[in-house]
């Protein structure tokens, strides 16, 4: 099996990569790694001293060397497309390109997150300039992809196992069905969410001897909500929506031991 994986830094090519090879027994490689391994030094040091440049043609010779094998699951840097020839590499091999996809806000957050000694652009770049790069390589990505996996609000087994799926079959909602997925992650993270901000509005009411139910402020909410939404999804669903996050907020406040009910 031959795997490749491209996507802006920080969308988690090496993490996903990692798990794909332990999940498939083929051998995992990082190309940055082995940039770094080649050359003697961090890519960042290498990067900054010898210019992008050089360090573009020294992927490339590594990226050709690696394309070679016979197996291998290989995550590639974000800006390996950044040379045409790279690009022709990958989009003429024989291997399946996923490309690792996430919106700029979800691919900063994690970014901070990392070390940056390991990523030169970070350094080098403020945030504005970054997000312009990511407008820059998206469309190179989709160039060269038979894959396209949206990974945000999903965890790395989520998404291995879908693209595993995507590699056994093909189907033209791939896609689609992989945007709804990680929508779907998004509404449960932010339910979530929402369950910790009822906790503590229970909390406060049980500490001020407030009613658990306010009608007014939920009419008023609703109509808000409404007006809002009211165009764009189902009345109906609306409904339901705030029926079912309403009851269930008020029926977790009821058993909440500050107002003494279990």
């Amino acid at each position: 099996m031959k795997i490749i994986l491209v996507g802006f830094m920080g969308v988690g090519k090496t993490t996903i990569g990692q798990q794909l090879a332990t999940q498939m027994d083929e051998p995992f490689i990082d190309l940055d790694a082995r940039i770094a391994e080649h050359i003697g030094q961090t890519t960042a040091e290498f990067f900054n001293h010898a210019g992008e440049a050089r360090f573009r043609t020294v992927e490339f010779t590594l990226l050709a060397e690696v394309l070679d094998q016979d197996a291998f699951i290989l995550s590639t840097g974000g800006g390996v497309l950044e040379q045409a020839e790279s690009q022709a590499l990958i989009q003429n091999s024989d291997a399946h390109v996923i490309w690792l996809d996430s919106t700029f806000a979800n691919n900063v957050s994690r970014l901070l997150g990392t070390d940056a000694a390991d990523r030169p652009l970070l350094l080098n770049n403020n945030i504005v300039t970054l997000e312009a790069l990511w407008h820059h390589r998206q469309p190179a990505f989709a160039a060269v992809a038979n894959e396209h996996i949206v990974t945000d609000f999903k965890t790395p087994a989520q998404i291995s196992a879908e693209i595993t799926a995507k590699i056994q079959q093909d189907s033209v909602l791939a896609f689609e069905r992989s945007q709804i997925d990680a929508l779907d992650n998004e509404i449960l993270q932010a339910l979530t969410a929402r369950m910790a901000v009822v906790n503590r509005i229970g909390e406060i009411k049980a500490q001020h001897k407030l009613p658990i139910v306010q009608n007014g402020r939920m009419t008023t909410a609703k109509a808000d909500i409404m007006a809002r939404f009211g165009t764009a999804l189902p009345a109906k669903l609306i409904n339901e929506y705030l029926q079912l996050v309403t009851r269930t907020a008020i029926e977790h406040q009821q058993n909440m031991p500050q107002f003494g009910m279990h």
